[in-house]
């Protein structure tokens, strides 16, 4: 649901700049990194797009940059992936090698992976879009705080941030600098106040 939303709520916005910056925080292993850069890729943006994907994890990042995934793992996901909007078979996506799956170069080669720590480290850049999906659940409040004045500081004026189903801004400094898009898929534009 949160990635079919995005497709008709965000996508569109996108398509109209002549670049965009997308920051992927707590990316663990990839899976929704790649899964985004694949619908920009069939929604024609993918190649004016420059994608980070951060995490505090160095064996999370080393998975992620490989893209090798257990084949019964990308099988279970094709239905959500026409669900969100896919436009293809995902098997367009990834070659078979022994029970496993490796996500092609042309896809990868639009991400990069780098080490960020969200409790300690500093801004990230100027982002159109930021997608911080269920982190931010393992943090207590004040470190909530946090880390929303950095995505904030992060996210360009008219940016998108995208959180998990259990996160919200509702009890944060951020919450009147953020319009819903979609709040039930916890889609935020960042507005001028």
């Amino acid at each position: 649901q949160f990635f079919q939303s995005y497709v008709e709520k965000v996508m569109p916005y996108l398509s109209t700049y002549p670049y965009i910056k997308v920051w992927h925080a707590g990316c663990s292993t990839g899976q929704e990194v790649l899964s985004h850069t694949i619908l920009l890729h069939e929604n024609n943006i993918l190649e004016k797009a420059i994608i980070y994907a951060t995490d505090f994890k160095e064996t999370s990042i080393q998975q992620a940059e490989n893209g090798i995934f257990p084949l019964s793992e990308l099988e279970d996901s094709q239905n959500r992936y026409i669900q969100s909007g896919g436009k293809q078979k995902l098997t367009n996506y990834y070659h078979t090698l022994y029970n496993h799956g490796k996500i092609i170069d042309p896809i990868k080669q639009y991400i990069t992976y780098t080490y960020h720590n969200l409790a300690q480290d500093g801004i990230f850049g100027e982002m159109n879009v930021i997608f911080c999906r269920n982190v931010l659940i393992y943090f207590d409040k004040k470190l909530q705080n946090k880390v929303f004045s950095l995505l904030l500081d992060s996210l360009r004026l008219g940016g998108y941030l995208c959180l998990g189903k259990s996160e919200t801004i509702s009890f944060s400094d951020i919450k009147d600098k953020l319009q819903p898009v979609d709040k039930s898929n916890k889609i935020y534009k960042k507005i001028r106040r």
